[in-house]
């Protein structure tokens, strides 16, 4: 990132955090399979397509000991 604002000082970062309630194993894999896709048709839209330059996309998932269940989000 340090490279491209010297390369490009114009350009602007974003920090984004998209979640979904916290879900037990049984629906984890459908979870995040749900998320990856709302990802690619969000990226595909005309007008976030015109205002982002590139992203770097992460899977953060926390295990809650307590309640059993996972929580995924991604953090672009």
């Amino acid at each position: 990132m340090h490279f491209l604002q010297q390369d490009k000082p114009t350009l602007r970062f974003i920090f984004l955090t998209l979640t979904m309630p916290n879900v037990k194993a049984d629906k984890f894999f459908v979870t995040v399979t749900h998320m990856f896709k709302s990802w690619s048709k969000l990226t595909k839209r005309a007008a976030v397509k015109e205002v982002v330059k590139g992203y770097l996309r992460c899977l953060e998932i926390t295990y809650n000991h307590e309640r059993d269940d996972y929580h995924p989000h991604n953090r672009t």
